[in-house]
């Protein structure tokens, strides 16, 4: 399965769910969380799964970078 798992205590959700709306035209993202993390999972992707899968951490750490905080 292509998942991807976020520490919680380095994502805010918001930045996450944001990632996961930008990413909608590409790729079917389901989230999940736990205690500690939260899970994409990633469906119907236009390009290769680990492709993109790495482009949306990018993505997310960039957005994490710009907000300077959780």
């Amino acid at each position: 399965m292509n998942t991807l798992q976020l520490a919680k205590e380095l994502y805010a959700e918001a930045l996450v769910h944001q990632t996961i709306q930008v990413f909608s035209g590409l790729c079917e993202v389901e989230l999940s969380e736990d205690e500690r993390y939260y899970t994409c999972a990633f469906h119907r992707t236009k390009y290769e799964p680990i492709e993109t899968m790495h482009e949306f951490e990018n993505y997310l750490i960039d957005l994490h970078n710009q907000r300077g905080k959780r």
